[in-house]
């Protein structure tokens, strides 16, 4: 059988399969932060410098769905600053909707990796909620889209080892 026959039947399964583990691998990284967050933190004072929401699109029942961000920065007691982003669905938090100076925050740090952090109050707060948001609707997609990949995987497999029986039945 010619390879690029192998390619066009494995590559949609190679493709999607390939492209759910990275989006697992990185689910799986950011629920492992949040946890780590949530059990081991310190926290210092911080600003928010910028922030912004836009209009994603409009609900089936109508509503509109919006997503917002922002800038922030920190500084240790070690003096080290750290500037992040944050990223939320939904509109902003009223104290942040027309910034015209910086706002003050706590930040939530990890101290063995400080530019892993977050807002305080932002994330998760209980295992409940950690295990609901960030494995549960974290990886679920990502894990219905590896079943697609496998499913596709295997199909292909199937389909080159009909094509080598056909081949060695002809001959």
């Amino acid at each position: 059988m010619k390879h690029k026959t192998y390619i066009k039947i494995l590559a949609p399964g190679l493709i999607v399969t390939g492209l759910a583990c990275f989006w697992l691998y990185t689910a799986l990284i950011d629920a492992w932060q949040e946890l780590t967050l949530m059990r081991n933190h310190e926290t210092c004072f911080g600003y928010v410098i910028e922030t912004w929401e836009e209009m994603t699109g409009e609900a089936d029942d109508g509503r509109l769905m919006w997503e917002n961000g922002g800038i922030y920065t920190y500084r240790l007691p070690d003096g080290r600053e750290f500037t992040q982003g944050t990223r939320d669905h939904g509109r902003l938090k009223p104290e942040f909707q027309h910034l015209s100076q910086p706002y003050p925050i706590e930040v939530e740090y990890l101290p063995d990796n400080p530019t892993v952090s977050r807002i305080k109050g932002d994330g998760p707060n209980s295992i409940l909620s950690w295990l609901r948001t960030e494995v549960g609707y974290m990886t679920f997609i990502p894990l219905i889209v590896l079943a697609i990949g496998v499913y596709l995987l295997r199909g292909g497999v199937s389909e080159l080892r009909n094509q080598d029986n056909k081949m060695e039945t002809m001959e």
